[in-house]
């Protein structure tokens, strides 16, 4: 079954007095805090999974610091959501399906308010962002010239 829900649990920005410059170095870090049963939205035959995650962000030396928690809710059939605590609990691991979809929902989440707080800040972004590049320099009026559409080839 689906992740049904998303909550932010910290937000927390600080610039420090250090100054941007090439050397910097910045280190991301996503944790798993806790995984456990949310018995206020498990309702019938299904039970919601409530895993927190953590995300933090360095800019070193001494320039600024991010962190952002979040709560992401799974639900599924209460026999599986048992059973992902039953192994849990037994091997200290959780299981990869319902991981790899809460933190897909985490990433895309607290990635997003970490860019918008690094605009803020005046600092760099802390993932690499894909950037166009020409390969040549435009000529406008190549641009605007209309191409002729070409004759349609006959099928044999």
């Amino acid at each position: 079954m689906p992740v049904t829900g998303f909550t932010f649990t910290k937000i927390q920005a600080d610039r420090k007095g250090g100054k941007v410059t090439k050397e910097l170095d910045i280190k991301p870090n996503i944790t798993i805090k806790n995984v456990e049963e949310d018995k206020e939205q498990s309702q019938g035959e299904d039970k919601v999974l409530k895993v927190d995650f953590l995300l933090d962000v360095n800019y070193e030396p001494d320039v600024a610091a991010i962190i952002i928690g979040a709560s992401v809710s799974y639900t599924d059939k209460a026999k599986i959501i048992d059973d992902v605590l039953k192994k849990q609990n037994e091997d200290k691991k959780v299981d990869d399906k319902i991981i790899n979809e809460t933190l897909g929902i985490f990433q895309i989440n607290a990635h997003i308010k970490v860019l918008e707080l690094t605009r803020q800040m005046s600092v760099p972004p802390h993932i690499r962002l894909p950037l166009m590049q020409l390969k040549k320099e435009l000529d406008l009026n190549e641009i605007r010239k209309e191409k002729p559409k070409e004759e349609p080839k006959p099928s044999s």
